[in-house]
């Protein structure tokens, strides 16, 4: 299993960003503030790289996520 954590800082409120990749139980799990969302990624593993794009506050940030289950939060043009 793969996790990853971020917290972004926005207008003075901290948002937090955790992501799970349960490889076995093809399904990537997403964290934000609290709530959670699952997104299917396909047994043992992805097809292909995924893009997903969701707002932190006012702005918009990416959650990427290699084939290999490797996630990247991009936020205000840049890797946090």
């Amino acid at each position: 299993m793969k996790q990853k954590n971020w917290s972004v800082t926005v207008d003075d409120t901290t948002h937090t960003v955790e992501y799970t990749f349960a490889r076995m139980k093809g399904k990537i799990t997403v964290t934000i503030d609290g709530d959670s969302f699952d997104l299917p990624s396909g047994f043992l593993g992805l097809k292909t790289a995924r893009r997903e794009i969701f707002r932190l506050g006012d702005e918009q940030a990416i959650l990427t996520v290699d084939k290999k289950g490797n996630a990247e939060l991009i936020f205000r043009g840049e890797s946090v």
